[in-house]
């Protein structure tokens, strides 16, 4: 239950410090949607993990449906080992 919450919560951190890392004057200038990068270990079913090519689960779900509306944002996830997570925030 711990490692769940800790994950939906790195998870969550991610997402946020991501978007928040946006310029204004770019997003509106070149009218292109900007990446919003999200790392998992994608090894944690039933909230993340791969199937064939593609990300599955809950937490994926959640992000999908946050930025499915957003014509500013696009969403790309990548695999990323547990312990290097919070360092790719930095």
């Amino acid at each position: 239950m711990k490692k769940w919450l800790a994950g939906l919560g790195i998870l969550g951190l991610s997402v946020l410090t991501l978007a928040a890392c946006g310029n204004k004057s770019d997003s509106k200038a070149s009218g292109e949607k900007q990446t919003i990068t999200v790392a998992t270990d994608s090894d944690t079913a039933p909230f993340t993990f791969k199937k064939g090519d593609d990300f599955k689960g809950y937490d994926i779900d959640l992000v999908k449906a946050i930025f499915k509306d957003s014509d500013k944002y696009e969403v790309k996830f990548v695999t990323t080992p547990f312990d290097s997570i919070l360092t790719g925030v930095d």
